[in-house]
Order: structure tokens, then sequence, then C-alpha cells
């Protein structure tokens, strides 16, 4: 978001927004109730250093477009988030279940580091690797895609995102 405020040329504020706008409706989609405050408190702190960096002059009409498909995504998938915050205290052995499935897909990367079990098969090939219940993903991107698709299609994923940050 704070990409999106700002980018000189219209091109890269679109690309940037529309990187935003997927990143929050993914989070959204998980129904991390912890995700989706951190994303609005990075939200509100991009808007806080592009209002000084500008002198209080904001790119109004960006902000107006990502808090429009920011509420668009948060209403189309509304029920991963009403389903979590309806079980209330069923999550509070959340963080436990995640570090042992992170440590469940840590085992499966290290036992295809090169390629990795395939795109989209972590739910059919973690049952080996689990460290605790079956689940259908490993609570990381990073862990999932190297579970998925080995560890050069993280360091992929790593420079992308360095190339992102330092060409912007």
């Amino acid at each position: 978001a704070a990409l999106c405020l700002e980018a000189r040329e219209r091109i890269a504020a679109l690309l940037w927004g529309v990187a935003a706008a997927l990143g929050f409706g993914a989070t959204v989609a998980t129904g991390s109730r912890s995700g989706i405050a951190l994303a609005a408190g990075g939200l509100g702190v991009a808007l806080l250093l592009a209002a000084l960096r500008s002198r209080g002059r904001l790119p109004w009409g960006r902000i107006g477009a990502l808090l429009a498909a920011f509420a668009v995504l948060a209403f189309g998938f509304r029920n991963a988030v009403l389903v979590r915050a309806a079980t209330g205290g069923a999550q509070e052995h959340s963080g436990a279940f995640r570090s042992r499935t992170w440590e469940g897909a840590a085992a499966m990367a290290a036992a295809h580091p090169v390629f990795g079990t395939g795109p989209g098969t972590f739910a059919h090939r973690y049952g080996p690797h689990a460290r605790v219940a079956w689940t259908g993903q490993a609570h990381s991107t990073y862990l999932q895609t190297a579970a998925e698709q080995g560890f050069p299609a993280l360091l992929a994923v790593a420079a992308a995102w360095a190339a992102a940050l330092f060409c912007a």
C-alpha cells in the first residue's frame, strides 16, 4: 500500500495497488484475525508515512481505490472471518498447532529440497511429515512454497520480492 501511495507513475501505482489488494484479500481469506489487524495497522502506518512525506497532501484517489478494493475483498471473503470469530475460544492452542505444523512443513521441504512435491500437493503429501493433526496448509507461505516447489523456487520468490523492493 505504501508503494502504491508513493509511486510516481500510474502503472506502478496500479500494480502496487493490485499487489496490496491481493495480499489483503489473501489475508482475509485465511480468516486470521491477527493478520487482518496487522494488515489494518500496516495500512495506517502507510497512510501516516505518506502524510508525513507529502506534508499532508495525500493521494486521495489512490487511498479511496485501495480502501474500496479492500472493502470488496473483505466482503467477499467475510465467511472465513465470521467462522473464526464464531469459534471464539476454540483457537486457544492455535500457536502450538502452527509451530508443530511448521516443523512438519520444514521436514517435508527438507525431504524434497529441489523440486518439492509439486504445486498444490501439500494437503495430499503432508501426512507422513505431520507432527500434529493433519492440515491442508503449511500456515506459512514460505514453508508451503519450499515444500511444494522446492528451495530454488523459494529463493526465486525471495529474489522477486527483493527486486520489487529495490527497484520501486
